[in-house]
């Protein structure tokens, strides 16, 4: 069996769209794929019906940063409910803390600037 658990889209940091992701991963005939974006199931329902019409096995999944001994590390997960309330909770929280990081980011690069 071909497949490959580990996919981006541009959801996350990926440079394919979910859907263009799909047809690449049927291209290359692959039977079973899970999308597994940076904390965000934004794009699991597109792939996932993409992957139905084009006869691949979907698997809902996430890659989510979490901090352990004050380091960040990537867990991936797969086959939970993405559907779950508890889920887009704890996404929507991962989300805000992305953007906060990305302005203190910011503010730091501009302060170099200057």
């Amino acid at each position: 069996m071909r497949y490959d658990l580990h996919l981006h889209s541009t959801a996350s940091d990926g440079s394919l769209s979910p859907e263009q992701l799909v047809a690449l991963c049927a291209e290359r005939q692959l039977q079973m794929i899970a999308l597994t974006d940076h904390d965000t199931v934004s794009g699991l329902a597109i792939a996932r019906e993409k992957a139905q019409e084009k006869g691949i096995h979907f698997i809902s999944g996430a890659e989510f940063s979490c901090i352990w001994r004050r380091q960040t590390l990537h867990l991936l997960a797969l086959g939970f409910d993405d559907q779950s309330e508890e889920i887009l909770s704890f996404m929507a929280e991962l989300v805000l803390i992305r953007q906060q990081r990305a302005e203190k980011i910011s503010e730091k690069l501009i302060k170099k600037r200057n």
